[in-house]
């Protein structure tokens, strides 16, 4: 990654610290400043142009998002977030703005270790949840339900995108070695917060389960054929499936670790 000005370099480097490698492989990512804005490019391919730093930093945090999956062979990309015990892994997946990324969050300050957060690619031939382990991606109602738990996140800058501010919160220490392999889904949760909300948490049968995964904007593989259709088919069936709704943060890890691991 290369940023042709320090104070690009200062914007980004914190989004992307706790990858840093010493041997470097595959494409190099580019923003460049100008007067009109900002540049983006993976290689020579333009990524992206904006007027803004904002526009910029959200832009190379998409870019390499997308990357991240593409070079995955997979049946599927969840929008969700995931955690592991070490041994298997628990999906959250929903639409934006319903909790996901706070009961992520919630779950790696409880001690499980980080995969993912936006995406979660399915392996194909095993289902396996794969790691994207990049910063978890944080809506502004996040702030005050995890100050307690993450006290750096109020003081994190706030970039815009659209009419939304979003903070990139790095996991915790213990949770940056990045995983080396995917995990096996032991359990798949659809979370949505509502801050007057009693706890409750309900199995969701196959077909419900389906149904919310195309509405959190699940991404099928290309080319798509029947054989990805009917694996991801099969790992729904095989899969407990739960629908969360809460109210309240530590509620709703304790409900998580009745069903998982």
């Amino acid at each position: 990654m290369r940023c042709v000005t320090a104070d690009l370099a200062r914007a980004v480097e914190p989004l992307f610290a706790h990858l840093r490698v010493e041997t470097v492989e595959g494409p190099q990512f580019t923003i460049e400043s100008h007067d009109h804005g900002f540049t983006g490019w993976r290689d020579r391919a333009l990524l992206f142009e904006t007027p803004s730093l904002d526009g910029a930093v959200i832009g190379l945090f998409g870019a390499i998002l997308q990357y991240a999956c593409a070079e995955r062979d997979s049946i599927a990309t969840l929008h969700a977030g995931a955690v592991s015990d070490g041994h298997t892994a628990l999906v959250l997946a929903e639409a934006g703005g319903r909790g996901k990324s706070t009961l992520t969050a919630a779950l790696l300050a409880r001690g499980y270790h980080y995969l993912s957060d936006d995406v979660v690619p399915l392996e194909r031939g095993s289902s396996h949840a794969i790691p994207v382990p990049i910063c978890l991606n944080l809506k502004s109602g996040s702030v005050p339900i995890l100050a307690e738990l993450y006290p750096e996140l109020p003081g994190l800058p706030a970039w815009r995108s659209g009419d939304r501010r979003l903070r990139f919160l790095p996991p915790p220490e213990f949770a940056q070695r990045r995983p080396d392999r995917a995990f096996p889904v032991s359990a798949l949760v659809f979370p949505r917060y509502r801050p007057d909300a009693g706890l409750e948490l309900q199995p969701l049968d196959p077909i419900a389960v389906l149904t919310r995964l195309m509405e959190s904007d699940t991404r099928l593989d290309h080319p798509l054929n029947p054989a990805k259709i009917g694996e991801l088919c099969a790992w729904i069936e095989a899969t407990p499936a739960y629908a969360l709704r809460y109210g309240d943060l530590t509620a709703a890890v304790d409900a998580v670790t009745t069903v998982w691991p």
